[in-house]
């Protein structure tokens, strides 16, 4: 802590300040206690900033940093970029900060927590997944200000942890099942669901086909619209390629808004199903093509879920599996689809078998 002392026929306090061996007194130029301690801390916090290799010298204007931070994100996508600056801007506005300075782990996480999105008609809270992408903007951020902008002597959002998505049933994703893409098939926009299911295509990578990038037997998708910005090239079915129109069009819908298309040709599709039913005089099942079930939600990011979902039934190789979903690790791939291959282990003893009594 700072001493602050006085000399003889010199007025104000002056300060004697103590940082790894090195010994610094200044004049705080005022004459009031209060003042001058307030002055020697701060000198006092610059010289252990500096001391750590902390650039004290730069604007810490949080609005410019985060200029320099999306501009360092370099080979992320321009989606991606923006996604980042959009959560974080909205966190900073949400707490008022203006610092760099400013930013807290409380403030962080009262903020993402009270965040509410239009869902339908209604406002609800963000989901927990919702809320982690928020924390890992600006994790990231904090941790760029700390480790390679160096103007942050500590990261002030080390500690946060992303929280477990498990048990939130808004991400919980389930998959098409064959005989309901029977009726979804009938629908007027079936081709797009198919296109999805067939090549694992996101939603923002479908919309950015053009016809240049439907080739005799796949479709080529440039790295600058793949999520890790790698080439990316989708083998389809013949039959697929002859229906295909490139760019999409959407019936009954439009194209930024995919989630609500599905969930009315889901219901068209149900419908569907349900007059099949009644012609076999059958009972219809509850759950059958319903958006929302036990098992999850029928989301248009579920149609890519069905493309692994499917390979696994259908016992294409894993590591297949991950190359046409594009996981970074195998471990994903498992992770996400491993529960599908029951009996695995019991058929792998069976196939050692073999070789034994050969």
């Amino acid at each position: 802590m700072p001493h602050l002392y006085k000399r003889p026929s010199r007025p104000g306090y002056y300060a004697k300040i103590q940082v790894s061996g090195r010994v610094i007194r200044r004049a705080t130029g005022v004459t009031n206690q209060r003042a001058a301690l307030a002055i020697a801390n701060k000198w006092e916090e610059e010289l252990r900033l500096e001391e750590a290799g902390v650039d004290t010298a730069v604007d810490r204007n949080l609005a410019s940093l985060l200029d320099d931070f999306i501009e360092y994100m370099g080979s992320a996508t321009p989606k991606h970029q923006n996604e980042f600056r959009q959560r974080i801007e909205r966190i900073v506005a949400d707490r008022g900060w203006s610092t760099i300075d400013d930013i807290d782990e409380y403030g962080t996480v009262t903020a993402v927590r009270g965040f509410k999105q239009l869902a339908g008609n209604k406002e609800k809270k963000v989901s927990v997944s919702t809320q982690n992408h928020y924390w890992t903007a600006i994790k990231a951020f904090t941790a760029w200000l700390t480790d390679v902008r160096k103007v942050l002597m500590r990261d002030p959002l080390k500690g946060l942890k992303k929280r477990s998505s498990e048990g939130d049933r808004k991400r919980i994703r389930r998959f098409l099942l064959p005989a309901e893409w029977v009726y979804l098939a009938q629908t007027p926009n079936a081709v797009l669901y198919r296109t999805a299911i067939e090549t694992g295509f996101r939603r923002n990578e479908l919309m950015a086909l053009e016809p240049s990038m439907l080739k005799e037997d796949h479709i080529r998708l440039p790295a600058e619209f793949d999520k890790r910005r790698r080439v990316a090239r989708q083998y389809i079915n013949a039959d697929l390629r002859a229906q295909i129109k490139l760019p999409f069009e959407v019936v009954g819908g439009t194209r930024d808004r995919l989630a609500e298309l599905l969930a009315a040709d889901l219901e068209t599709a149900r419908k569907l199903y349900l007059e099949d039913c009644k012609e076999r005089e059958v009972e219809p099942e509850d759950e059958f093509l319903m958006r929302e079930t036990p098992d999850g939600i029928l989301d248009f990011h579920a149609l890519r879920h069905t493309c692994g979902a499917w390979l696994v039934m259908n016992e294409v190789n894993i590591k297949i599996v991950q190359k046409v979903m594009r996981h970074s690790t195998i471990k994903l791939t498992l992770d996400t689809y491993g529960h599908l291959m029951p009996g695995a282990e019991r058929e792998a003893v069976k196939a050692l078998q073999s070789v034994f009594t050969s």
